[in-house]
């Protein structure tokens, strides 16, 4: 009798409990991110490391760059709606307790239009608003008092803060997934009968989430407008980004034995425009003095494009990519010696 009563707890539990190491290993083998080079061969053996946006996903393509080069083995870990705080959590995570872990290699940060992101390191924005969850995927419980004193919301605090101290529950940390997994076989029926993509342009990028269907490219065109419009009503020219995670990402980098170099990503006429606007050009001039005191290095605009090279306006076409990626290595190459 007392066995009869335990079992409808002890079964639930057994079942709840197998459930959540079975997701555990099958989330952890479909990561992709940082997670997905933490410890890893990959990461051992790169010599480039190329940390930003969507941007930098489309534009870099690490096997033109071993092709150029012949030798130099290459990370791209640009990613859509990502924060240069949250490439300071990644590459922390990369790192480890390896007091060497950047020896031999090169992080490259990115800079559009030779100026990169400013965020504080306290009180910064850490979240992008376009995905404040994707932190979720670099932090850690050590990163947390440091994130309490970052501008974002109290919803946004607790609910980070709450998941990273249970991320050694599968079920919570990959919920997501689980989620996908059930409605995945439904999902791709639907997708078949009923939604098809526009591949006239090709595809721009296969790891920067960038939608290639018309209907997609138009709510880029309509975003980045409204983007431009919003950051030069905002716009203020910057004198140094001390105190940023820039400065910190060179700060970790160069302790554990590596250096830092900042790279332009490629941008239509639009984005050009932007960032050749009075504030932004003095911006642009303070960061290469205040990157020269720090001994890093500023590489220009590897190849411009024309605008038709960005269906999208934000993202250089796939077909383009490998030819940037080359470029960018043959100045990367003499500039770094």
């Amino acid at each position: 009798m007392k066995w009869q009563s335990l079992k409808w707890f002890v079964v639930p539990i057994a079942i709840l409990a197998a459930t959540d190491v079975v997701m555990n290993r099958v989330g952890r083998a479909s990561e992709k991110w940082y997670p997905a080079f933490v410890g890893s061969t990959a990461f051992t053996e790169a010599d480039w490391i190329f940390v930003g946006s969507s941007r930098v996903a489309a534009a870099i393509v690490p096997e033109a760059i071993a092709d150029e080069t012949g030798t130099i083995k290459a990370i791209n870990l640009g990613q859509g709606y990502s924060t240069t705080a949250e490439h300071l959590l990644g590459l922390q995570k990369l790192a480890g307790t390896n007091l060497q872990a950047f020896a031999g290699k090169t992080v490259f940060v990115e800079a559009p239009g030779g100026v990169p992101e400013h965020i504080l390191y306290r009180g910064g924005e850490w979240l992008h608003p376009q995905n404040p969850a994707l932190m979720l995927k670099v932090s850690s419980p050590s990163d947390l008092p440091e994130f309490w004193k970052s501008h974002a919301h109290h919803e946004e605090l607790i609910h980070i803060t709450t998941r990273t101290l249970l991320k050694p529950s599968g079920l919570l940390t990959y919920k997501e997934l689980a989620q996908g997994k059930v409605m995945t076989t439904g999902a791709a029926v639907v997708k078949d009968l009923t939604w098809r993509t526009n591949d006239e342009n090709g595809d721009l990028s296969s790891a920067g989430g960038i939608r290639t269907d018309a209907e997609g490219r138009k709510v880029a065109i309509d975003g980045a407008k409204a983007y431009i419009e919003t950051q030069t009503k905002n716009l203020r020219a910057y004198l140094n980004w001390d105190g940023t995670c820039v400065e910190r990402i060179i700060e970790l980098v160069t302790q554990r034995g590596g250096r830092v170099a900042f790279f332009e990503t490629p941008l239509d006429s639009s984005f050009k425009t932007f960032y050749d606007l009075p504030l932004n050009q003095h911006s642009r001039a303070n960061f290469r003095a205040w990157a020269e005191q720090k001994g890093v290095t500023v590489i220009p605009e590897a190849e411009s494009f024309e605008d038709e090279a960005f269906p999208d306006v934000w993202h250089l076409d796939a077909k383009l990519a490998p030819e940037f990626s080359r470029a960018l290595a043959r100045n990367a190459v003499m500039l770094l010696q």
